[in-house]
């Protein structure tokens, strides 16, 4: 035998008054039951008075009496398909705020959907930030593609993160090409890089000269921790100084002929000084 349908309305009342009550109690949110006519049954939440609502406002009206059109024509959709029985999430704008909405079907104790209630949640400021970053990373990909050289990111899982610069087509790869790929399955055969890796992951600066084909890069790899202090990736610039190592490998070797020159005719002047030493005592 099924309950009355009071007594399954009054249920569905006391649970999204339950929620009701919660919600009002979290910032930046708001509670809505709606019957199958789209009428607000309940409303509640903080968020509610700062769009320039009210319970009184709302409950007992039908949703397109009671806001835009524009909005209703946006929302009208996910509250049918909430009262047909789906669950499900969506985001929306409402005036210049973001709002995650929760859409959740009310059912008796038959299974028959008797409202749609509505969780909304204000998400602008996660939205906003989430902008900043997606902007000031653009900003940094058009910056560091730019770069004579390579900046890479490698994470804790050994996987590139991120991969950028003019010269990455000296090691044959174009930008972000290596992404999610792990730095061991691309440089097997560069233990010296697998060690520079492995020592920056333990928290350690490490500066180096890598040879890679044909050139060598000067890399420096800096760890990045978190909050906690664990290291959760390595940023890494390397910048191709093969001329210059050449140059200085030159210049050492001329420093060093130049050195053993010195000495020989030292050496020479030495000697000769000796002879004329004993050619004059002998006289």
């Amino acid at each position: 035998m099924q309950p009355p349908i009071d007594e399954s309305l009054d249920a569905a009342r006391l649970a999204s008054e339950r929620y009701a009550l919660l919600v009002t109690n979290l910032p930046a949110s708001a509670v809505m039951l709606f019957d199958h006519d789209l009428r607000f049954v309940l409303a509640d939440g903080p968020e509610l008075t700062r769009n320039g609502y009210s319970k009184a406002r709302l409950e007992g009206r039908l949703l397109r009496d009671a806001l835009d059109p524009a909005f209703v024509a946006m929302v009208e959709p996910n509250l049918r398909a909430a009262l047909s029985g789906r669950r499900f999430r969506a985001e929306l704008p409402f005036g210049d705020r973001i709002y995650a909405y929760t859409y959740e079907p009310l059912r008796d104790a038959s299974g028959v959907v008797l409202y749609a209630m509505v969780l909304a949640q204000d998400i602008t400021p996660l939205r906003q930030a989430e902008q900043r970053a997606l902007e000031s990373e653009t900003r940094t990909r058009e910056i560091v593609g730019n770069v004579e050289g390579i900046v890479f990111a490698i994470g804790a899982d050994r996987r590139f993160r991120f991969s950028e610069g003019l010269a990455l087509s000296r090691v044959g790869y174009g930008p972000g090409e290596v992404v999610g790929r792990r730095v061991d399955d691309l440089y097997p055969d560069h233990p010296e890089l697998l060690h520079h890796i492995d020592v920056a992951l333990s928290g350690q600066r490490v500066v180096a000269d890598v040879p890679v084909g044909d050139a060598i890069w000067e890399t420096r790899y800096s760890p990045i921790r978190d909050g906690n202090g664990t290291v959760t990736e390595v940023i890494g610039v390397a910048v191709e100084v093969t001329d210059r190592r050449r140059i200085e490998a030159r210049s050492r070797q001329s420093q060093k002929l130049e050195a053993v020159g010195r000495l020989r005719s030292e050496e020479h002047t030495s000697e000769l000084q000796s002879r004329e030493t004993i050619s004059y005592a002998g006289f």
